[in-house]
Parts: structure tokens; C-alpha cells; sequence
């Protein structure tokens, strides 16, 4: 069945909304244990599951949020090597909340992490952190 795209829209509002007030902030340690790899199928079954979507729609969705996410790694790596805390900051914000409509809420806590220090200027640990999150998100943004 087709799905309508306000609707979309809200559920996955929705969804934010409540994910982003279970993730908390722990600091960046270079040291944490490494994110295993982002499975596309994975996902896709998430979103058919949690937003009642069919493959073809979910597939839809999917393909939006790679494209973006891989576009927010791109963004977020240029905004590091200029020194833009407020941008880093911000476009880790975009990530995160992507993240969290996929069901990916490990990666999201590291967008949080991200987002919030960031703007308090740029650590070793933090191009770590980056280098993670894109390494975990080879699957579906490659």
C-alpha cells in the first residue's frame, strides 16, 4: 500500500522525538570497543517493522537517508578540517537524528557525543569518533 509522505513525516517525528530523550551524552574516549558494520537488510527490516512500511517504500526511505548520511560525513569531515564548531555541531544534530529513524541508536549516541563537543573545539578523539561512524555506515553509504 502506499504510504503517504505527511504521514511518514510525523511517524518518524514521532519517533525522534522520543528516541532523543533516552540518549545521553558519555564523553569521546579513543579507546571505546569498535561498531560493527550497518547492515542494509537489518534496517530495512526495521523500517518495515516500526513504520509498517512495504520493502518497496521502505527501500524508498532507506536509499533517502544514505544518501543523506553520506552527504552529513562529508559535510561533517569538511566543517572539522575548517575548525566551524557551530557547523560540526549542527551537522552531527542532522546525523543523529537520521540515525536514530534508522534504529541505529549506538551511532546516534556517537553523533550525541559529536554534537555536543564539537562546538567546544576539536579533539584527536573526535576525528576517532568520526572515522567510526563512517566505517560503521559503509553499508549502506557506500
Amino acid at each position: 500500500k502506499p504510504y503517504k509522505k505527511y504521514s511518514l513525516l510525523k511517524i518518524l517525528h514521532n519517533f525522534d522525538e522520543k528516541s532523543r530523550d533516552q540518549v545521553s551524552s558519555p564523553p569521546a574516549k579513543e579507546e571505546e570497543p569498535a561498531t560493527a558494520a550497518v547492515s542494509w537488510d537489518e534496517v530495512m527490516q526495521h523500517l518495515m517493522k516500526h513504520f509498517e512500511l512495504e520493502r518497496e517504500d521502505a527501500q524508498t526511505v532507506l536509499s533517502t537517508y544514505a544518501e543523506s548520511l553520506a552527504q552529513g560525513l562529508v559535510d561533517l569531515r569538511k566543517h572539522m578540517e575548517s575548525g566551524d564548531g557551530t557547523e560540526e555541531g549542527r551537522q552531527a544534530h542532522a546525523m543523529k537524528g537520521g540515525l536514530l529513524n534508522l534504529g541505529l541508536s549506538q551511532l546516534a549516541e556517537t553523533a550525541f557525543v559529536l554534537e555536543k563537543e564539537l562546538p567546544k573545539g576539536i579533539e584527536k578523539s573526535h576525528s576517532v569518533l568520526l572515522e567510526k561512524l563512517a566505517e560503521a555506515l559503509k553499508g549502506l553509504t557506500a
